[in-house]
């Protein structure tokens, strides 16, 4: 059997590890928040950035076909090529 002493050492020390243990979760937890929504704001500026360079560019595309009026040949499965 312990001494009381032991006891309240022992009891002490379990204390202090379980709110250390409490702490570093409840700060893994924000970090992880934190990461996610960093996560989620760069896939969102990776898609509407690509969108909108796809959407220029197809529009500076479309823009010079029509003031240099430039022939576009377009090449189908079937080795035809036409002339717009």
């Amino acid at each position: 059997m312990l001494d009381p002493w032991e006891h309240v050492l022992g009891m002490g020390l379990g204390v202090v590890a379980v709110n250390q243990l409490l702490k570093w979760e409840a700060q893994v937890e924000q970090d992880l928040d934190k990461m996610l929504e960093k996560a989620k704001a760069a896939n969102e500026r990776r898609y509407i950035g690509s969108f909108l360079s796809f959407s220029a560019f197809i529009f500076l595309i479309g823009l010079t076909i029509m003031l240099f009026d430039v022939k576009v040949l377009i090449l189908s499965d079937y080795g035809v090529i036409r002339m717009i």
